[in-house]
């Protein structure tokens, strides 16, 4: 059964995933600073330049935790008018923008995990930065529950504050 998702996504859901964007990318920058810390201290171990090291895993510890408690933007420029359809073992995703459109059909065998929360559903295919959003009110054709049995065994549920 094929399932279509239509409409312009909500002012709240584009905070949210503007914060869902910065979280993602804090963790990789906290991954990279545990690393250069780990590296700094075998460093220290062998007497060679350590100092440079645990300089650049404190700045980029620092850069993680202001991204990751940074406050959501006031509003998140521009219109997210979109088309997702899901059937026929794709997904068709259709961005409408001034300029023109956007369009882009992957296999479902690409989704690595669909996040849902409650408000909406995240279709990740390499990191949750890059997702496609779906709300539920934007379903136009199809069932909540066929867009999930698409995704049977990839679903997870989170709540994101």
């Amino acid at each position: 059964m094929n399932v279509e998702f239509y409409g312009e996504v909500s002012e709240h859901t584009k905070k949210l995933a503007d914060k869902v964007k910065k979280r993602s990318y804090a963790r990789l920058l906290a991954a990279l600073a545990l690393l250069l810390a780990v590296a700094a201290v075998f460093a220290g171990v062998f007497r060679a330049g350590w100092i440079a090291l645990a300089v650049f895993a404190v700045l980029l510890a620092a850069l993680a935790a202001w991204l990751y408690f940074s406050p959501p933007k006031k509003a998140v420029k521009g219109q997210w008018l979109l088309r997702i359809c899901v059937g026929g073992g794709y997904i068709r995703f259709v961005q409408y923008r001034q300029g023109g459109e956007t369009e882009r059909k992957r296999p479902l065998q690409a989704v690595r995990r669909v996040i849902k929360t409650s408000y909406c559903y995240y279709i990740v295919f390499s990191d949750v930065a890059s997702a496609l959003i779906c709300e539920p009110a934007m379903l136009r054709e199809g069932t909540l529950e066929a867009f999930e049995a698409h995704f049977a065994g990839k679903l997870r549920e989170k709540e994101i504050p």
